[in-house]
């Protein structure tokens, strides 16, 4: 004959609520929704906060370059100034771009010169009739450089360094040990 339906009791509908979530394996979509809302506010937050830490080890590599760059130039060219028999009439002081030329003995005593001076923006040397060589690293741009001649006494001389690299200043002055007796 025909097929009898099953008729079952009223079930509350609290109670068949209650009985499906008991049983589920899985999660509903408000949960979902809101684990996937958590999970993207910590990686906007964990994404930023590794992007700060980047741009600040760049600053500091930056910064880095820039104090050794200044301090091997700076050494050098007082080293330079310190050692030389005079200064030469062809330098240019007192206005960036500085122009800084020594009259030195090389090695094996005969006259000769050396020369500071920026090239764009590295600052370059010039030792002799060799080729000019950069003084500061290829990412380092000098945006001043100035040489004062300071007159100590009658018989003294030095000079003055002053250096801007990214807007940092140095500054140092040697005295030519051979102009004073």
């Amino acid at each position: 004959m025909g097929r009898q339906q099953k008729v079952f009791p009223p079930i509350s509908p609290i109670f068949s609520k209650i009985k499906f979530m008991k049983t589920k394996n899985g999660f509903t979509l408000i949960e979902t929704i809101l684990y996937s809302a958590i999970i993207a506010v910590a990686s906007i937050y964990i994404i930023g906060s590794i992007l700060t830490l980047t741009r600040i080890f760049g600053d500091i590599r930056l910064r880095s370059s820039i104090n050794i760059s200044a301090r091997t130039a700076m050494e050098r060219m007082v080293r330079e100034i310190r050692s030389a028999e005079s200064i030469n009439t062809a330098s240019i002081f007192g206005s960036h771009p500085g122009y800084l030329k020594l009259n030195i003995l090389d090695d094996s005593g005969n006259p000769s010169s050396i020369e500071f001076f920026l090239d764009g923006t590295n600052l370059m040397v010039k030792e002799g009739t060799s080729q000019p060589e950069s003084l500061t690293a290829s990412n380092i741009n000098v945006s001043n450089l100035i040489f004062r001649q300071i007159s100590v006494s009658a018989d003294s001389k030095a000079v003055k360094i002053e250096l801007e690299i990214s807007s940092e200043k140095f500054y140092d002055t040697a005295i030519l040990r051979k102009s004073y007796k």
